[in-house]
Formats: structure tokens, C-alpha cells, sequence
């Protein structure tokens, strides 16, 4: 077809057919095989540090007061239900990272089995996450440093934290600005000195929450600790949508497995074991600090402050000094880890030419895709000076259950991904379930919980059955060896495949259904502009691409003539 021809061919034709392509899996596998232009240098330790950084440093010390008014101690039980659905997910992608382990992570695994339209939609919403999310914590670790500061009779001016422009929205922070660039230069030298030191502080907050249990143990008061269920069963799952954030990046050392050693082997164990971690002592320490803090006296709009403020009235008010101490250590390594999963995030997209080549430009010396680094750094240091981005922590858990979705139902269905009615089921299944949440958050009656549970269970199963009875052979099949065995060692695999990633795939649909109306609407009007973006950009450009190369074979041909 010549490029006259090729340029007067349906636009529409091309659309759908850029819409469902999907990446190659076997020829991903094969760039991976070859020498990596990144450093490989990360041990497993290296990543079981990379996801603890990313996730226990910040979350839990930042939100135990506003979780404590929604639950009271059930808390602990709030923590164990977010723990659950993590440890399904991290199983499922532990399964997908030993068989496909590249630092696209989310985003590649949706493009593979859900086609470039979907994988866009992925690539953008784990953008928002990461970098939002450090910016969140960048800001949050200068408002815990001023209040640092003030406990020991010392003052920060206001105008160094943050000063409100216009309405709450429109605010400078020119601390988190500083700290955001020093950490630039970090990652700029290398990613093992940014391994390094995020090591050095993971390890220094592991040490902060032994020394909590320790104090909290020593100081626990059982009266204060009851009733047990304060709000009832609503508030434990009220307190699970919330205690998510705990989790919301546990994934994030898929994004440097093409900097791990032998990511085969030691993605699943850090992903899957970091959890176990995250999950056992949120639950302890989450208990144990209702035991001294008073939760009709929890200030709200000051969450920095909760276990400080009563530890005090325990009489303890020098280690609640040492806890603003280990938040703000915790803070620094969830922020290094956002922006560094970002850069990788970047990087591997351009290497799968869906943005510009310029991304994927590695320095010789380093090992480091510098251009993806100064770009998000760019980017989340105007987002850090200019803007209050709070409101938009619930948004960020949303679009992070929903993704955790997708990878679970990849796994669940991944033997019949290529038939499209399978995945117009999956669709439809996934908003039953989320509508059931939903029906069930309306309700005030207990009775209810188990029976919504039971029946996005039964409907996930269901579909799962009846495409196994229709097609026996896609339900038994193997994958191509090839594709499976890329590495030496055999890959993970999902224990009960397609029971557990069914099961979570309802439960995260009943979290969400807790979540607020205006964070669905936020998230449903997000979600379609960013597939509007993807017609307006990628679809463009890819035509652009095509529509050259036609025409520069024609010319060839033309000039052998």
C-alpha cells in the first residue's frame, strides 16, 4: 500500500485497530533477555527495603487519627482487611512479574492483555499515583518538621511550609520544593546510591515502629480501647477504604526489575513478604495505640499529631517527640521511591514508542534514563510549589484499587484473554461487584455484609465456570513455553487460580463501594479524559508514525528502481 493510499484509509480503521494491539509478549521478553542499558545491581533486600520505604514510612502515622474516629480499635481489623486484598494482589503480581519482569509493571501488563487503549489509560492513572503521591508526602514531611520543631520551643515561618494563594487549592511550599530537588540529585547519581539511602532509612523506621510496640505495650490502658467495635461493622469497612493508603504502593519494586539481579527470583519473595510485614505490624500498632489515645479528644484537621498528643497525656512526652522523629525518617524514603518509580515508568513507556524517544535516553556513566528524572522532577516540583493536592489522596487509593483490579483479573482470565467476549465479561463482572459495595455502604443493616461478599464471589466464579465449560481446551491450555520460561528458573504461579484473584477482585470492589460520591465522580470524569487524551495524542501520533514510514518505503522502493 503506498502512502497516498495508506493517508486516504479510514481514520476509523486505524483507531480500532491501535485501540485492542496488544504488546508482544514474546518480543518484550526478548528486549529483557539482552544486556540492559540500566544498571542491574538490586539484591533482594534491596527491593524488600524499596517496597517497605515506599509504603509503612508515612501512611500509618499520618492516618491513624482520622482511622481512629471511623473505627475506633477495630482499626486493627480495618488494617487486616486492607492487608488481605493487598496479599491477593502482590500473589497475582508476583505472578506477572517472574514471567514478565519489566519496570513497565502495571502498565505493561495491561497493555499485553488488555491492548494499547487500556494499557494508556494504566500508564497515566500510575502516573498520578506516584507522582502525586510524592508529592503528598513531600509536603507532608515539612508540616510534620514545623510541628517537630515547635515541641521542642523552637519556630519555622509559616511562609516556609506553605502559604494559601487562592482557596485552598493554589498554596506555596517552598520546603517540600528544596527537599524535592535534593532528591533529584540523588537519583541523578545512580540508582544504587538512591537504593542506598533509601535502605539506610527503612531501616531506621523498622526501628521507630519496634520501638512504638514496645511503648505502646509498656503504656497500654484497656479501658480506653472499648467498645471494641465503635462504629459498628460500617466503621471497620469504612476504615478499610481509608486504611488502604497503607498499601497503595506496595508494587512499586516491579517498577526497577530491570535493575534487579535476578528479578525472577526475587520480585515474588519481596512483594509478597513485604506485605506479611506491613500487614502484622499496622495491625499490632494500630491496636495498641488505641489503648492510650483518647479518641473523643482527636483533632482532625491536626493529624500529624495524634500519637504525640497521647502519649503526652500518658505522660510521655518526650517519645512523642521521638515518633514525630521516626514520621519524618519514614516520609523521606516514600517520597524517593515515588519519583523513582516514576522515572522507570517513563522510561519503559518510551521504549514501547507510546511517548517520545527522548525518555528512554540512558547516561553512558550512570545507568540512569537522566531526561525521565528531570522531567518528573520538573513536573512535581511545580505540582509541590503551587498546588494543595490533598483533596486528592482519595482519588490516588481509587485509581490504585481499580488497577489492582485489572492485574487480578489478567491473571484470572489470562488463558483466555484473546477472546473479546471474555473481556467484556470481566468488565461487566467487575461493575457488579463494585455496584454491590456500593448498594451495601448505603445500608445500615450488618446482616448484609456477608451476603455481598458472597455474591461477587459467587458472580466472578460464575463467569469463570462458564467460559471453562464453553471452551475446556482455553481453560487447560498452557502458554507457549517460550514465553513462560524466558528465565532459567520456573516462573511464580497464582496458588487457586481463579478463586483468589476472584475473591479479590469482589473484595476490592466492596472497599471502593465505601468510598465517597465525590471521589467517583472525580475518578469516573479522570478517567475519561484521559482516554479522551489518548485519541487526542497517541492515536495522532502513531498515524503521524505510520503514515512516515509508509512513505519512506516508498521512496526506497523508488530509488532501487
Amino acid at each position: 500500500m503506498s502512502g497516498i493510499d495508506y493517508a486516504e484509509k479510514s481514520r476509523w480503521d486505524f483507531i480500532k485497530h491501535r485501540m485492542w494491539k496488544k504488546q508482544s509478549k514474546r518480543k518484550l521478553c526478548n528486549q529483557l533477555e539482552n544486556e540492559s542499558e540500566l544498571r542491574r545491581c538490586l539484591n533482594y533486600f534491596d527491593l524488600i527495603c524499596y517496597g517497605l520505604g515506599a509504603n509503612i514510612g508515612s501512611n500509618f502515622f499520618l492516618f491513624i487519627g482520622e482511622l481512629l474516629l471511623i473505627a475506633g480499635p477495630s482499626i486493627c481489623i480495618s488494617f487486616f482487611v486492607g492487608g488481605v486484598i493487598s496479599m491477593i494482589t502482590a500473589v497475582c503480581f508476583a505472578e506477572l512479574s517472574s514471567r514478565i519482569p519489566t519496570n513497565g509493571g502495571q502498565y505493561s501488563y495491561v497493555y499485553i492483555y488488555y491492548g494499547e487503549c487500556i494499557g494508556w489509560i494504566a500508564f497515566v492513572l500510575m502516573s498520578f499515583e506516584y507522582g502525586l503521591s510524592s508529592a503528598l508526602n513531600a509536603v507532608g514531611f515539612m508540616h510534620t518538621l514545623k510541628v517537630a520543631i515547635n515541641e521542642v520551643g523552637f519556630s519555622i515561618p509559616d511562609y516556609w511550609i506553605s502559604t494559601d494563594i487562592w482557596k485552598d487549592v493554589i498554596s506555596i511550599n517552598p520546603a517540600a520544593t528544596i527537599m524535592i530537588v535534593l532528591l533529584i540529585l540523588l537519583m541523578l547519581r545512580g540508582i544504587k546510591e538512591s537504593i542506598t539511602v533509601n535502605n539506610i532509612f527503612t531501616v531506621g523506621i523498622m526501628l521507630f515502629y519496634q520501638y512504638a510496640n514496645v511503648l505502646s505495650i509498656a503504656i497500654f490502658d484497656y479501658n480506653k480501647a472499648q467498645p471494641f467495635f465503635r462504629n459498628g461493622e460500617i466503621g471497620v469497612m469504612r476504615g478499610a477504604a481509608v486504611a488502604f493508603f497503607g498499601y497503595t504502593s506496595f508494587e512499586q519494586p516491579i517498577t526497577v526489575a530491570e535493575e534487579a539481579i535476578n528479578p525472577q527470583r526475587d520480585l515474588p519473595k519481596s512483594l509478597t513478604r513485604q506485605i506479611m510485614i506491613e500487614t502484622v505490624q499496622y495491625s499490632v500498632l494500630a491496636y495498641l495505640v488505641s489503648g492510650f489515645i483518647n479518641i473523643d479528644k482527636i483533632d482532625p484537621s491536626n493529624e500529624n499529631t495524634q500519637i504525640p498528643n497521647g502519649l503526652k497525656e500518658a505522660g510521655y512526652p518526650w517519645h512523642g517527640y521521638f515518633i514525630l522523629i521516626g514520621t519524618l525518617i519514614g516520609m523521606f524514603p516514600a517520597v524517593l521511591d515515588s519519583l523513582l518509580s516514576q522515572t522507570r515508568i517513563l522510561y519503559r513507556v518510551s521504549k514501547d514508542n507510546v511517548i517520545g524517544k527522548r525518555f528512554m535516553s540512558v547516561n553512558p556513566k550512570t545507568k540512569v534514563p537522566q531526561y525521565s528524572v528531570i522531567f518528573t522532577g520538573v513536573v512535581i516540583l511545580v505540582i509541590v510549589l503551587l498546588f494543595d493536592i490533598s483533596f486528592l489522596a482519595q482519588f490516588i487509593s481509587l485509581s490504585t484499587l481499580c488497577g489492582y483490579c485489572l492485574i487480578m483479573s489478567i491473571v484470572a482470565f489470562k488463558k483466555m484473554a484473546r477472546k473479546t467476549w471474555s473481556a467484556v465479561l470481566q468488565g461487566l463482572l467487575f461493575f457488579l461487584s463494585m455496584a454491590l459495595g456500593f448498594i451495601h455502604s448505603m445500608q445500615t443493616n450488618s446482616d448484609y455484609l456477608l451476603l455481598t461478599i458472597l455474591a461477587g464471589v459467587i458472580l466472578n466464579i460464575l463467569v469463570i465456570l462458564i467460559e471453562a465449560k464453553v471452551h475446556p481446551d482455553l481453560a487447560t491450555m498452557q502458554e507457549d513455553e517460550r514465553e513462560n520460561l524466558i528465565f532459567k528458573d520456573k516462573p511464580y504461579t497464582c496458588m487457586w487460580n481463579p478463586f483468589l484473584p476472584s475473591i479479590g477482585i469482589s473484595c476490592s470492589a466492596l472497599v471502593i463501594g465505601y468510598m465517597d460520591i465525590v471521589v467517583w465522580s472525580s475518578f469516573f470524569i479522570g478517567t475519561i479524559l484521559i482516554g479522551i487524551s489518548y485519541f487526542l495524542y497517541v492515536i495522532p501520533r502513531k498515524h503521524k508514525e505510520k503514515l512516515s514510514k509508509m512513505q519512506q518505503s516508498q521512496k526506497n522502493g523508488n530509488l532501487q528502481i
